[in-house]
């Protein structure tokens, strides 16, 4: 979500207008896509092994939809709530961002897990 702020500065009796862009971090999602060439049917059972793999390992909460899979909780200690959806092309995955301190780091595991489990 973004915010258009508008500033009016006095510089020697003309005013300035300064606009700018504010990002609030709370509101943020990630987007990571991952390429495959497997069918639509192929990549969402192994969406699911991924899926049984973090509910297993890390004790996160699965939701299976028609076309989707959510998941929510810790992984590696840092929160973790995200949607992901396979098509014929590529998988996916819509979640919470963690903030910039966790972002790359969350980033690089779960494009990690998408190679393993999807292929690169």
């Amino acid at each position: 979500m973004f915010c258009l702020e508008t500033h009016v500065l006095s510089d020697s009796g003309r005013s300035r207008v300064w606009e700018y862009r504010n990002q609030f971090t709370e509101a943020s999602t990630m987007l990571i896509t991952h390429r495959h060439n497997l069918t639509k049917a192929q990549a969402q059972a192994q969406m699911q092994k991924l899926a049984t793999f973090w509910k297993n390992g890390h004790g996160v909460q699965v939701e299976e939809g028609l076309n989707q899979i959510c998941v929510q909780g810790k992984l590696k200690g840092v929160s973790f709530s995200a949607t992901m959806v396979a098509t014929e092309q590529a998988v996916t995955v819509t979640g919470s961002d963690p903030g910039w301190l966790f972002r790359s780091a969350a980033k690089k595991y779960v494009k990690e897990k998408l190679c393993e489990y999807l292929g690169s």
